[in-house]
């Protein structure tokens, strides 16, 4: 299979006309210059929409057990020890905010681990639920060629999608979309809507809808509605910013998506009638997995909609605006920002991905500078300071100085225990970590022991891991569980975010700022 890229990329010309728009997003504009500007806009957003064939390399920027595809059932995730959850980006659903992964999706996914690990008991007591964010359009192709094992991304059961992928049992019904304009030209009827421009991805529910609508105004002799179709890594709150700030006419959205925007754009109304109705929210699986499809049947009846468990997840991120005041404050802010020139300068000089620093990081001390621990270890990289004055460091309260030493740390570990010809690049980066946590000379132990029970000793995951489990406890391998999930999340987000270009609107406090 071949994928199609829509990216503009590259066009500085394209990044003027956007930033002019978006810093002006709350300005009224005179209709004639607007409509001048949106034309030479939205040549660039549209002009490539058809693309240029590539073949793929879906996931070659992430770590290496995830470049290939894999197939299977349940048994088979089991083996591997992973369950792949593909899902989008998206304010609410799933953002980060000061570093940490937020919103909807990242809930119910840690939900899903846990439900699984209930359900199935000790097969699944190593088992990790990994999130691989990807834009829409690149959902259900990367289930199908098994880069994913299952789709969390809020999707509708449509009979396109049904020609592609199984769905689970819907969580939710009842699920109304509804075409939102601006409220100084809001149409009332039928024959006002029609006509109407709505811009859409084409690889969403609401592209079906509006097709169907479209069917429906031309019976009544109205003209139908010009569809406009939009990059597909552009997201619901980015068209609903476009629209609130006239910059489009319409576009459809979920109806439980639009109570927090209105709050933060009250220019935005809705058709008084839904485009679709009662429609089944579901989570996607591939074909031919029926020990799969039943598992998650049992979550997705077990959790469903208007459940306890939902209703707090709506009311958090779907009716309240507090997590978007905070998205707005300076004081959460990514830190990884601040500290990404000295994570790029240390990963170069010491040969690890500066996002695997950033991740490490994340994971020693959510990037506070002054964290300190009860074993005494100081700073981003948590360096104890008997470890920072045999490399020759000071003052670790510095960030650059900590990051330096810490990776300097991570390097040494590396080098000096894990140098065996057998093992691979991501192997001696992982056994560093983990030793970075327990101690070089009891990783090794695991890994003598591991050969002698049969294990892989040159492979942390499902292998030496399950001896650390075993013998040293949970934490390690929960604490390099976590840096391989950071590292896969930041990763992905910087690989959509290189195609996403100019046109990103992220899921910082930028994209809500006016």
């Amino acid at each position: 299979m071949k994928f199609v890229t829509t990216s503009t990329r590259g066009s500085p010309t394209f990044y003027t006309y956007y930033q002019w728009f978006t810093q002006r997003a709350h300005m009224r504009i005179h209709p004639l210059t607007l409509n001048l500007w949106l034309f030479a806009l939205l040549l660039f957003v549209t002009g490539n929409l058809h693309g240029e064939e590539l073949e793929p390399s879906p996931l070659d920027d992430v770590w290496p057990v995830l470049t290939e595809p894999w197939g299977g059932d349940l048994d088979n995730m089991l083996e591997r020890g992973e369950i792949r959850v593909l899902t989008s980006f998206g304010l609410g659903w799933f953002y980060f905010d000061a570093g940490h992964p937020r919103g909807i999706t990242v809930e119910n996914t840690r939900n899903f681990e846990a439900f699984i690990k209930r359900a199935l008991g000790a097969k699944a007591k190593l088992l990790k639920v990994t999130v691989i964010p990807v834009s829409r359009d690149k959902l259900i192709p990367y289930l199908v060629e098994g880069y994913g094992d299952v789709i969390f991304a809020n999707l509708t059961i449509t009979t396109r999608r049904l020609q592609l992928i199984d769905f689970s049992k819907p969580y939710a019904s009842d699920v109304k979309e509804l075409l939102i304009t601006h409220k100084d030209n809001a149409p009332a009827t039928m024959a006002e809507l029609a006509g109407t421009t709505i811009w859409l991805r084409e690889e969403s529910s609401y592209y079906d809808s509006v097709l169907k609508l479209n069917r429906t105004l031309i019976g009544q002799n109205l003209a139908p509605l010009n569809i406009e179709l939009i990059d597909p890594r552009l997201q619901d709150e980015d068209l609903l910013r476009w629209v609130n700030a006239g910059l489009i006419e319409a576009t459809v959205i979920d109806q439980h998506k639009l109570p927090v925007w209105q709050q933060w754009w009250p220019d935005l109304v809705a058709f008084a009638e839904p485009i679709r109705a009662f429609g089944e929210l579901a989570y996607g699986i591939r074909k031919q997995s029926p020990e799969l499809k039943a598992l998650v049947d049992r979550y997705a009846l077990t959790y469903q909609d208007g459940g306890r468990t939902f209703n707090i997840l709506k009311q958090r991120f779907l009716e309240s605006d507090r997590w978007l005041t905070r998205l707005k404050s300076e004081k959460t802010r990514d830190r990884q920002k601040q500290y990404k020139q000295w994570f790029q300068e240390f990963g170069k000089q010491y040969q690890f991905d500066w996002v695997l620093l950033s991740a490490f990081a994340f994971q020693e001390s959510k990037y506070d500078a002054n964290a300190k621990s009860d074993a005494g270890a100081i700073g981003i990289m948590q360096v104890l300071p008997s470890t920072a004055k045999e490399l020759g460091f000071s003052n670790l309260t510095d960030p650059n100085t900590n990051i330096h030493a810490g990776t300097r740390y991570l390097a040494k570990l590396r080098d000096d225990y894990f140098n065996d010809p057998d093992l691979d690049e991501f192997n001696r980066t992982i056994f560093a970590m983990a030793a970075y946590n327990a101690g070089p000379n009891r990783i090794n132990r695991l890994r003598r022991m591991a050969k002698s029970r049969g294990l892989d000793p040159d492979v942390w995951f499902q292998n030496v891991e399950l001896l650390a489990s075993a013998y040293i406890g949970r934490e390690t391998v929960t604490y390099v569980a976590n840096i391989y999930r950071h590292f896969v999340i930041h990763k992905r987000i910087l690989s959509e975010q290189a195609q996403k270009g100019p046109l990103l609107l992220s899921p910082t406090p930028e994209v809500i700022d006016d």
